[in-house]
């Protein structure tokens, strides 16, 4: 009886994720996937900043990232992702992530960074019009929607 049941959950988690990766996978766009990876390819230094669960993926970006080669590092405390965004230029890529895409913390970093010539990537779960409108003034691309 006990297996059933572990077999049963099991399953239930395992098309949980599957229905999941579908939905992203028909979400993502891949030229914007392209663009980003030229981005980082070219750069000198990569940051991912993010808060609360949105810093823990920061962090999950890193190590992901760092295990390839690529030369990153994430923050994910307000203060430092504010101070941040005074010292990037066109050797850099700045990913932000939040969830809500309303963050100041993070807005402020990618106006900041993209006023000095670096690239910016919102990563963000708002697919929303004025999102879209709004980032146009300070990201390198538009909002990839996670």
């Amino acid at each position: 009886m006990k297996q059933e049941t572990i077999t049963g959950n099991t399953r239930t988690v395992l098309n949980a994720y599957q229905e999941l990766l579908n939905k992203t996978y028909n979400l993502v766009d891949e030229k914007q996937v392209e663009r980003i990876c030229r981005f980082i390819a070219k750069s000198g230094r990569v940051f991912v900043c993010g808060l609360g669960s949105s810093g823990l993926a920061a962090r999950e970006m890193e190590l992901r990232f760092m295990r390839i080669g690529v030369d990153i590092t994430s923050i994910d405390y307000g203060d430092m992702i504010r101070m941040r965004g005074v010292f990037q230029d066109e050797n850099s890529v700045v990913f932000g992530v939040s969830i809500s895409g309303e963050s100041e913390s993070i807005l402020y970093l990618l106006e900041e960074a993209h006023k000095r010539k670096a690239r910016t990537v919102l990563l963000t779960a708002k697919n929303k019009p004025e999102l879209d409108e709004s980032a146009t003034r300070w990201c390198s691309s538009p909002p990839f929607f996670i």
